[in-house]
């Protein structure tokens, strides 16, 4: 006779299950939430009200690890209490299988692995961002918090160090939601080395804190920052990045608002979308634009190089967007001494040829609302800034002349005559002067005057004594850049085609190797990083909601077959395997991490294990 399924027992068994479920998941996201909040609390970054708000969105995230454990403890709990009143034992009698009676575990296994999987999809990232956003996205409380405990502010390199630190509150007049004001201060930047590249002291300075949005190039969304706007009093300062003296303004630092740059904080589709797109992550970002800035270069250099062989005529922009000309009959690579005194390519540095032998090379400005000039030089080269920063914007080259003569151009076009008797800074009988046209006012401490040529060309620079020679530093001239009608920028590409690109480029020239491929082994090293964290994490959410549902169906059967021993020692049995699956499924995401798919099958293998000992158990207990 068929025999209809035995619904009221589940429902009993169901009811009786969840009761303890509910209950034991609350007690532990309660204590785990307030653990995680001891810290931060610790460190002054939460106050009373931010702690309960800290705490609260913890409670969420830790769903992850405590509702397996709660699932598993109540299930143990459950049916041992069924085992020990002989309950199992009158169902059994009456004809209902051990395995019937696994139903509502195994049902109640099902619907909380698909609520845990659907949480990590979106919820628990969400609410783990708010988590970090609440303890770091203040910019105001974490300076004011850092600089009470005696630590140096630090952004991506630039250590600002201070005595002490008043909040002013927000001021109105300059868009700042808040102000500081800030004592006995010190600015330190490092380069990747650790190594201090410049340095800066002042007496005191005002810190005005903004909202801002960045574009990157390649991302449709902008990216919220808080931009940290610093005015020191009385400033000396010393190295690039900072002005010259006196009370101005140190360059803005950007502090990220949100936490994009942790795969933790993604849901699932945004994971995928990182496969196709890993631009979307900032560190990702600054290396693909760096790579495609180096792979611009190059082929910036070879539109020039052709250029003048085939018209005698390179047309640049300066940074004001001004016409630049430039003629010459070419370019061509120099040569210096290595490390060990082997002679080498220069990838920096390139010589610009002379029309013919014995002519002089040209270069034509064009500056809006004045007088057309002309700098004439009998040696030229051209520039490229290494290591240049992507964040500080597009790279630009340096024509340096040397040797050189400025002439403003007369109404036909062509030199006007310069006047002997005016006075000049590089003495009366100079015609002709040394001039490095790479001086950035920003980038050097060098004191300005104006500064009056035999030319009869007045203008704010520097003039100091290199050797027997004296060289005239003009701010900002000789920084040009191709119009972006002569050449195609890849830095809007997405990063699959920049690595494209210079593995083209490093094919079709050789000799661009030694500075290309550094950037593209790390770009694709990172990516390949990516990839691999995105890979773990997707798999360690998978392997995490399978473990909830093999937890239950362990501490079921555990139940039934130790119903003699008492409820925690039932649960041990059950919560040590259970605690090594977890810790496998860390260890193999961690592997997975960091070598790829070779650490899958040990992110899996605690759960399969769990699942084996499960059936294990069961067929025992089926025997007896």
């Amino acid at each position: 006779m068929h025999r209809r399924p035995p619904f009221i027992l589940w429902l009993y068994l169901l009811a009786d299950l969840w009761k303890l479920v509910l209950l034991t998941t609350g007690v532990l996201v309660t204590v785990i939430a307030f653990a995680a909040a001891v810290k931060p609390l610790a460190d002054g970054k939460l106050g009373p009200e931010d702690t309960l708000k800290f705490m609260f969105l913890a409670m969420v995230p830790m769903l992850q690890y405590a509702l397996p454990f709660a699932a598993c403890f109540g299930a143990t709990l459950a049916y041992h209490r069924m085992a020990t009143d002989n309950e199992l034992t009158a169902v059994h009698a009456a004809g209902i299988s051990h395995r019937s009676m696994l139903v509502p575990a195994a049902f109640s296994g099902i619907v909380l692995a698909g609520i845990l999987l659907a949480l990590s999809n979106s919820i628990i990232p969400r609410f783990l961002k708010g988590m970090s956003e609440l303890v770091a996205q203040d910019a105001a409380k974490w300076i004011v918090n850092t600089v009470q405990r005696g630590e140096a502010l630090n952004v991506d390199g630039t250590f600002v160090y201070a005595d002490v630190v008043k909040q002013l509150g927000p001021d109105p007049a300059s868009g700042s939601y808040d102000r500081l004001w800030l004592g006995g201060l010190l600015v330190v930047r490092t380069n990747e080395k650790g190594q201090i590249i410049s340095q800066g002291l002042a007496r005191n300075a005002g810190v005005w804190l903004r909202r801002t949005n960045v574009t990157r190039p390649g991302l449709s969304a902008d990216k919220p920052m808080t931009q940290v706007i610093i005015r020191p009093t009385d400033m000396v300062a010393a190295g690039p990045g900072f002005r010259a003296a006196g009370d101005e303004m140190v360059k803005p630092l950007l502090i990220p608002n949100a936490f994009s740059d942790n795969v933790k904080f993604l849901s699932f589709s945004e994971l995928h979308a990182l496969r196709a797109e890993p631009e979307r992550i900032d560190r990702i970002d600054k290396d693909k634009r760096a790579l495609a800035m180096l792979v611009d270069q190059r082929r910036a250099v070879d539109a020039i190089d052709q250029s003048l062989k085939t018209t005698g005529v390179a047309r640049f922009l300066d940074p004001y967007r001004q016409g630049v000309t430039l003629r010459a009959s070419g370019v061509r690579s120099t040569f210096r001494e290595n490390e060990s005194g082997k002679r080498e390519r220069d990838p920096w540095v390139f010589q610009i040829l002379p029309p013919t032998t014995g002519r002089d090379i040209v270069v034509e400005m064009a500056p809006v609302g004045g007088k057309a000039q002309k700098q004439i030089a009998k040696s030229a080269f051209l520039r490229l800034p290494s290591g240049h920063d992507p964040d500080r914007g597009p790279p630009t080259m340096t024509i340096q002349l040397l040797n050189v003569a400025a002439v403003q151009v007369g109404p036909d076009g062509e030199a006007a005559s310069p006047d002997p008797d005016v006075a000049t800074a590089v003495g009366q009988a100079e015609q002709r002067a040394l001039a490095d046209l790479t001086y950035d006012v920003e980038d050097t401490t060098r004191p300005l005057s104006t500064i009056t040529l035999a030319t009869g060309e007045t203008f704010k620079g520097a003039v100091v004594t290199e050797g027997e020679q004296m060289v005239v530093y003009r701010p900002g001239v000789g920084r040009v850049g191709l119009p972006r009608s002569e050449i195609r920028s890849v830095v809007g590409d997405s990063t699959n085609e920049v690595i494209r690109d210079a593995k083209r480029r490093i094919l079709e020239k050789p000799s661009d190797e030694p500075v290309v491929a550094p950037a593209l082994a790390k770009l694709t090293g990172d990516v390949r990083g990516l990839l691999n964290e995105v890979l773990s994490k997707e798999h360690e959410r998978y392997a995490m909601s399978v473990a909830c549902l093999v937890m239950v169906l362990v501490g079921s059967v555990m139940a039934m077959r130790l119903r003699d021993a008492l409820p925690l020692t039932v649960y041990l049995w059950a919560f040590f395997p259970a605690l090594a699956t977890v810790l496998a499924i860390s260890g193999g995401q961690q592997l997975t991490h960091g070598n790829g798919i070779v650490g899958l099958p040990v992110l899996w293998a605690g759960v399969a294990a769990l699942g084996a000992l499960a059936v294990v158990e069961l067929v025992g207990l089926r025997r007896r």
